[in-house]
């Protein structure tokens, strides 16, 4: 069963004896840290879990139907945030 985020901070704060608010605090930051050098365009690697990287997706034109209508949509390119896990973590 996963984890919520205020779970898994009251974990980590009970098995290392540091404060919860400073657990809070600190994957905060890796999570900033995270995005930020994802946004500069460099992937950032978690040894033991897996790798972020931003990945842009181009833009694309669609027929979606309106109405007794199709109309032909277009959608401008854009960044998403990937994550792909470490081989040995996939078997979990």
């Amino acid at each position: 069963m996963a984890k919520l985020s205020g779970e898994a901070v009251d974990l980590i704060a009970e098995k290392t004896g540091v404060p919860a608010y400073k657990v809070r605090g600190v994957m905060r930051e890796a999570w900033r840290l995270v995005l930020a050098e994802c946004k500069r365009g460099r992937p950032v690697v978690l040894p033991g879990l897996g790798s972020f990287a931003a990945k842009t997706m181009p833009a694309k034109s669609m027929m979606i139907r309106e109405g007794t209508a199709p109309v032909l949509k277009s959608f401008p390119a854009r960044r998403k945030l990937t994550f792909v896990p470490k081989r040995s973590t996939k078997w979990l």
